[in-house]
């Protein structure tokens, strides 16, 4: 039975479960397992739905008859995104070896909050062409801007914001996007016997190529320590590792080539940890992570196929090359700068697949 709720007015007294009474672990006053700490999480009591504003701007001109010429700008803010964040802690409290926590009968206290803030800027241009002459044609480009407080991007997305230091969340403020996006879908009929009727065209003509192209740069790569307090981590002492390191003395650059991320394109020597304690100041939005291309192409053609007095069919042919220039497009790189391969890939997008099709339609 569920006997937790919102506490009286004025107190923070919760009834003790009478089920895990009865046949559970003990608990002392605080509803606190002996011997045993457990997590909990809840929600504020304020918690509201975050206030989004939304703006999207656009023109279209057709600059010759069947070419039209695209462009848009996107605009999003939030300013009370939802926001996890673990309570019990504090900045220190590893400095004489003990982690006391500020409540030391339970372990992790997850608060959803609304302390998360996002902007997004977007930019998106492109040109649409449709069929004449056989030849048909979309191609956009993406400019992204987004920025925002959660420490950690992904997965549980706002949901798990790991931050750096509880309650404020401003430390972690830096940009998470994929700052350039060009796609690209052409059709073509190929002109071997365009327009032609008889068996001759019938068998050879009718062909189509499609070409679908992705080219994009790379997320961010974010280096951070998952050791513990006194060896290497956790550089405010607070009991929760994931932090970032402080930032290179020096300048560094802000990508590398494929070659340099398969070999280990950083040395962790180059990153600071902090001397005192206190977060890094390294900030999230540094180093760019490998980008990524691909390029998809495909032949199509039908056959009709008569069946009967007044019904037809056709076959359609397809093959498809994947990923056809076989490029390799890197992923799994290791952010952890207290690894022996921090700064490396371990991973790669699907390499080039061929695939042949048969479709009879009737």
């Amino acid at each position: 039975p569920i006997v937790y709720g919102v506490a009286p007015e004025g107190t923070r007294d919760f009834p003790p479960n009478p089920a895990l009474l009865a046949s559970g672990p003990e608990l002392n006053e605080f509803g606190a397992f002996v011997g045993s700490p457990s997590s909990v999480g809840a929600f504020v009591q304020d918690l509201k739905i975050p206030m989004s504003y939304d703006f999207l701007g656009g023109i279209q001109y057709e600059v010759v008859p069947n070419f039209m010429f695209h462009a848009s700008y996107h605009y999003k803010r939030t300013t009370n995104e939802l926001y996890d964040l673990n309570v019990n802690r504090f900045a220190g409290d590893l400095e004489d070896d003990n982690l006391d926590r500020l409540n030391p009968n339970f372990q992790n206290m997850t608060i959803t909050t609304n302390l998360g803030e996002r902007r997004y800027h977007g930019l998106v241009t492109g040109i649409n062409k449709r069929m004449s002459q056989g030849w048909q044609l979309a191609a956009s480009y993406t400019y992204n801007r987004g920025t925002n407080n959660f420490a950690f991007v992904g997965g549980g997305g706002e949901y798990n914001s790991s931050a750096t230091e509880v309650f404020n969340p401003d430390l972690d403020w830096g940009r998470d996007d994929i700052a350039h996006v060009f796609s690209l879908h052409n059709v073509w009929e190929l002109p071997i016997l365009r327009g032609r009727s008889g068996l001759l065209a019938g068998a050879f003509g009718g062909w189509h190529l499609n070409t679908v192209w992705n080219l994009q740069s790379g997320p961010f790569f974010v280096p951070v320590s998952y050791s513990p307090f006194g060896f290497g981590g956790d550089f405010n002492a607070d009991g929760e590792s994931g932090e970032r390191p402080d930032r290179p003395a020096g300048d560094i650059p802000g990508s590398f080539s494929k070659e340099q991320w398969l070999a280990g394109a950083l040395d962790p020597d180059i990153f600071p940890r902090p001397d005192t304690i206190r977060p890094g100041n390294m900030p999230r939005d540094l180093i760019r992570a490998p980008g990524y291309v691909r390029i998809d192409v495909a032949f199509a053609k039908s056959f009709p196929i008569p069946i009967g007095r007044a019904e037809k069919g056709e076959f359609q042919f397809r093959a498809e090359a994947f990923n056809i220039l076989n490029r390799v497009n890197l992923t799994g790189l290791d952010s952890n700068i207290d690894s022996a391969s921090f700064a490396r890939a371990f991973g790669t997008y699907r390499m080039r697949i061929v695939q042949l099709s048969l479709k009879f339609v009737f």
